[in-house]
């Protein structure tokens, strides 16, 4: 039961409430052109007969009222394909928030900060900078040519991304307001 999944600590949430506060642009691929992204919910539970997390309910917005999709209906006639919807649109926001948020804001655009900071500060005899020269050796280098085919009015993200180039901005400009250098 939900219970017993919630005292033996076995349900897990995703919650992509950071995807609301940004808005597609005009020409970005999905059907939430010029809208706020979709921010979904999701419920998730561990068993002991599956290595994974068996999603258990899916809610497509932040609201109270959003629509709810429960993987128990999904057997019933006509439910299957919400479902599989409800799902698709889970995947959707995972990958728009794992790509701009984690990869390009939290990896490429904060490393590239302190690899320039290494190479003007540090010594290269440095314990630092001897660790750090292999990791940071093309960072730049992929950094540039990220924006130069990925982060353009015709690049990659636009073309895949549901917030096109400037959804994924501000999806960036708002986690740089929370962000601090300890983080």
């Amino acid at each position: 039961t939900i219970q017993q999944a919630i005292q033996q600590n076995r349900l897990f949430v995703t919650d992509f409430a950071p995807l609301q506060a940004a808005v597609a642009s005009e020409t970005a691929p999905g059907w939430q052109k010029g809208k706020p992204l979709m921010a979904p919910l999701a419920l998730f539970v561990k068993t002991d007969n599956f290595p994974g997390l068996l999603p258990l309910a899916i809610q497509l917005g932040q609201s109270p009222n959003s629509p709810l999709y429960l993987a128990s209906e999904s057997g019933q006639p006509g439910k299957q394909y919400q479902w599989l919807m409800a799902k698709t649109f889970l995947q959707s926001a995972d990958l728009n928030l794992n790509q701009v948020l984690n990869h390009i804001c939290f990896t490429h655009l904060i490393e590239e900060a302190f690899a320039v900071a290494m190479q003007r500060r540090l010594a290269w005899q440095h314990p630092l900078y001897c660790l750090l020269q292999h990791h940071f050796a093309a960072l730049l280098v992929i950094n540039q040519a990220g924006v130069l085919t990925l982060i353009n009015s015709t690049g990659i993200v636009q073309q895949i991304l549901e917030g096109g180039v400037s959804g994924s901005f501000q999806l960036i400009e708002n986690a740089y307001k929370d962000w601090t250098f300890d983080d």
